[in-house]
């Protein structure tokens, strides 16, 4: 299994673990993390493991999950889970993709 793979097998684990706990379950299926179904900008740093710039940066061309709370920006989890998924799914197409061009490349 390569390192995509394994990236998105932790994330689906992460989500049903998150989705199976009773507390994490709001009314309406909106996932929370300590209580809360929006994160902070650290929070979210935390979660994603990407910088508290970058997400910043990505939040204001539109490429994360987001909504403004006055000037601070909220991270809702649900939808950035999802998104951090759809990534690695991206991501993982690309490569393959890449490598089956490259392979294409060598065997011509």
């Amino acid at each position: 299994m390569g390192v995509m793979e394994q990236i998105l097998q932790q994330l689906k684990e992460m989500t049903e673990k998150i989705d199976s706990l009773p507390a994490a379950a709001g009314k309406d299926g909106a996932v929370l993390i300590d209580g809360k179904a929006a994160l902070t900008t650290n929070e979210a740093k935390e979660l994603t493991g990407i910088g508290r710039q970058n997400l910043i940066d990505m939040a204001k061309i539109g490429k994360v999950p987001h909504f403004m709370n006055g000037s601070d920006y909220r991270f809702p989890v649900r939808p950035l889970l999802k998104w951090m998924e759809s990534e690695a799914y991206r991501n993982m197409e690309k490569k393959k993709t890449e490598k089956e061009f490259d392979i294409m490349r060598l065997t011509s």
